[in-house]
């Protein structure tokens, strides 16, 4: 019986801190990025800022990696030894990569698979990555680490505030958002992704103000009483992602970790500039 070697295989769209993303056992699949005349791959050869300052005037379109790009990594896997992946994605009612990625798979039979589909977004997803790599450095077995990371799953919520939902609009990423009323009418929602993983409202304030503060809210609501891990993400503002995990710090919240990361510029063709999320798991004993 060969001893197990497990890799985890994640999407660039789950905006895995650089901390996690430096582990020898992770592997990205990127997200593509498609301007008329030259295609990227999130997170290798563009930046997030790259895009934004070419917003408004030029809107790149996205898709999930090709059936080569993750031939290639699964290569990798395999010629580093490892014989067990654990495949984890955003929502695959927002990406097609976890199909991709599961199809490609059938041509690697020596390696065994788990698909995990996280049913969030950016580092909501990010956090299952988190947690199945703790699992593993601790030398939790295959079936443990896929067992206990589904079982965190609904443990894990993203709330993030977006200045426009025009890009949204324009990718065809609004989901349950109801985005015309609310350009119309400056109201500014809080969104998140629901038990299928398609995004919704879960508030709507008028003025950046009223919905950050409602954002921190959510933020302490979900949290309630457990210890917590806690990831900003930010879509080129910093400097507010700096306030708030101030704010947060002062909270009274039960923080294990609080960590920051940046919306990679995949998502960030459909967020734009301005874009702010707060991610927390709870729940955490393993």
């Amino acid at each position: 019986m060969s001893i197990e070697k497990i890799a985890l295989l994640v999407d660039s769209g789950t905006d895995v801190p650089k901390e996690i993303m430096q582990l020898p056992f992770v592997f990205i699949a990127p997200l593509n990025i498609h301007y008329p005349n030259e295609t990227f791959q999130d997170t290798k050869n563009i930046t997030p800022q790259a895009v934004y300052q070419r917003m408004p005037d030029e809107i790149p379109t996205t898709s999930t990696p090709t059936g080569e790009q993750i031939s290639l990594i699964l290569s990798q896997i395999e010629a580093k030894g490892y014989n067990q992946v654990i495949v984890i994605t955003i929502s695959s009612g927002l990406s097609g990569t976890l199909n991709a990625i599961r199809i490609q798979s059938e041509e690697f039979g020596d390696l065994e698979f788990a698909f995990i589909d996280t049913k969030n977004i950016s580092v909501a997803s990010g956090l299952s990555v988190m947690y199945a790599a703790d699992l593993i450095n601790q030398g939790e077995s295959f079936a443990e680490v896929v067992a206990k990371t589904r079982g965190q799953l609904t443990n894990n919520k993203i709330f993030f505030y977006v200045d426009t939902l025009k890009y949204l609009l324009k990718g065809g990423r609004i989901g349950r958002v109801s985005g015309v009323v609310g350009q119309l009418l400056s109201i500014k929602p809080i969104i998140s992704c629901d038990d299928e993983g398609i995004y919704y409202s879960v508030a709507k304030e008028r003025g950046k103000q009223k919905a950050l503060k409602r954002l921190l809210q959510l933020v302490k609501d979900f949290a309630q009483d457990h210890e917590v891990i806690i990831i900003i993400v930010n879509a080129d503002t910093q400097e507010l992602s700096d306030k708030l995990q101030h704010v947060l710090q002062e909270s009274g919240l039960k923080i294990r970790q609080m960590l920051q990361s940046e919306v990679s510029p995949a998502l960030g063709v459909h967020t734009g500039a301005g874009a702010i999320g707060i991610a927390v798991a709870r729940n955490l004993a393993n």
